[in-house]
């Protein structure tokens, strides 16, 4: 690291230290409106479990070959992984690899201990909440 990164990262450090203290009042309900204006909706503590415990997914394949056989095509551990990047993705829930009976056979075959209900669950929930409000009607 060259000098002038050094004091570049102290000088931020220094001042987001000091500024802290003198946070505006309201500043994280304001940003939680901006969020919620924009249908970006935050992660509850359940959600964020869910995508921790699929962290886990090795990619083995032990899942896709139990659900290979009555479903040609469809790959959990591709939707798991697509789960992980991105939670909000209505495709997402829309594509969940089987009903709650497929997922709990593929948790239990899986060696990572990777949540399908849950994820899915959190997934459609998601979708739920991302969905617009309907207009009322006239």
């Amino acid at each position: 690291m060259s000098p002038f990164v050094v004091v570049l990262l102290g000088w931020s450090g220094f001042k987001a230290l000091v500024k802290r203290p003198f946070k505006a009042p309201g500043a994280e309900r304001r940003a939680l409106r901006r969020v919620a204006a924009e249908r970006l909706v935050p992660l509850s503590e359940d959600d964020r479990r869910a995508v921790r415990a699929a962290g886990g997914c090795l990619a083995c394949g032990r899942c896709d070959e139990l659900l290979a056989e009555r479903s040609p095509g469809v790959v959990p551990s591709d939707w798991v992984l697509g789960g992980l990047r991105d939670l909000t993705d209505c495709d997402l829930a829309a594509e969940a690899p089987g009903e709650d009976e497929a997922l709990a056979r593929m948790e239990a075959v899986c060696p990572a201990g990777v949540p399908f209900r849950r994820l899915a669950a959190s997934a459609r929930a998601m979708c739920d909440r991302m969905r617009p409000p309907e207009e009322p009607r006239s």
